[in-house]
């Protein structure tokens, strides 16, 4: 995973610079409902490329919280 594919992640869920994964969640939960083409009735197309694209940059922001090293020592700690 290269940092900038995590930007661009971060750029499409919209999230802030620090979330816990329950707020990742309900972002993209609240995403998905919006952009969901079963739920719009607008542009189905579009529809369907914005959910393909949220999904995707959940599954790679879930990756990278799933695969983050925590620290637990008492300086990092701060």
């Amino acid at each position: 995973m290269k940092y900038q594919d995590l930007q661009k992640a971060k750029e499409i869920l919209n999230l802030p610079d620090h979330a816990t994964r329950s707020e990742i969640k309900t972002i993209y939960r609240s995403l998905m409902n919006r952009w969901h083409p079963d739920k719009s009735t607008d542009n189905r197309e579009e529809c369907e490329e914005m959910s393909k694209q949220i999904t995707t940059a959940y599954q790679l922001v879930m990756k990278y919280c799933d695969n983050y090293r925590y620290a637990f020592t008492e300086p990092e700690f701060k």
